[in-house]
């Protein structure tokens, strides 16, 4: 898997991951990045104590190599209300622009 970017650079500024869990299957999550990228990670190379579950945003730290401290991991819950509540708005537009009904199977 090759390194990934940081999601925010700049004197001071953590270098920090920023991606979703996508799924879960089995002992193993598909993760998101920001930028549509694809991680495929065992939970067992996350921090224990945490409840991973898909649709989480997961905040990670970068080494000075650029490369992801899957150890340090921590859930940005915060962050996932915002993203699903967007979400939810964003859906709410659709339905009030498609009255439904116009598939017929």
């Amino acid at each position: 898997m090759p390194d990934k970017k940081p999601s925010a650079e700049g004197p001071g500024t953590p270098r920090v991951l920023t991606v979703v869990i996508d799924r879960i299957e089995g002992a193993v999550a598909m993760l998101e990045d920001d930028g549509g990228g694809g991680i495929t990670l065992p939970l067992d190379r996350l921090p224990a104590g945490h409840a991973w579950t898909e649709g989480l945003v997961i905040r990670v730290p970068l080494d000075a190599a650029g490369r992801p401290d899957w150890r340090s991991a921590q859930p940005d819950h915060a962050e996932t209300r915002r993203r699903l509540g967007e979400g939810a708005e964003t859906l709410e537009q659709l339905r009030k622009r498609d009255p439904g009904g116009d598939v017929k199977l």
